[in-house]
C-alpha cells in the first residue's frame, strides 16, 4: 500500500509576461506522483498560466492545460498516481500568459510503495 513520502518543491520562479519556465528533475528513488500543485506566491488564480508535463517520453498532458486544473491545495487537486522510477526524468514547461510577471512554485506530492 502506497504511503505519503515527501514533497518536492521547485521555485519560486518568477516568469515574465509571455515567458516560459522549463526545467526537469531526475528522480533519486522510485516514487508515485500523487498530485502536482502549482502555487502563485501572491495567491493569484492560475487561469492564465498553462503547462505541460512529461515523464521520460510519456507526455501526460498531451496539450497545454491551465494550471488551475491541477489545483493549489489537496482539496482541489486531481489525484494522478503517476509512476516515476529512479533515474527517470520529470519535465515541465509552464507558460505565463498573464500581462504581468508571476512568481510560482511547482510542488510534487510524492508517495512510495
Amino acid at each position: 500500500m502506497a504511503k505519503f513520502h515527501s514533497f518536492k518543491t521547485f521555485g519560486p520562479e518568477t516568469i515574465s509576461a509571455g515567458a516560459k519556465w522549463e526545467n526537469n528533475w531526475t528522480a533519486d528513488e522510485d516514487y508515485i506522483i500523487k498530485r502536482i500543485y502549482i502555487v502563485d506566491q501572491e495567491g493569484k488564480d492560475l487561469y492564465n498560466i498553462v503547462c505541460t508535463f512529461q515523464i521520460e517520453q510519456f507526455v501526460f498532458t498531451k496539450d497545454k492545460i491551465p494550471a488551475a486544473l491541477l489545483g493549489a491545495t489537496k482539496l482541489t487537486s486531481l489525484e494522478l498516481d503517476l509512476d516515476l522510477k529512479k533515474d527517470h526524468v520529470f519535465k515541465w514547461a509552464i507558460t505565463n500568459n498573464d500581462s504581468v510577471s508571476r512568481t510560482l512554485y511547482l510542488i510534487l506530492e510524492l508517495w512510495k510503495e
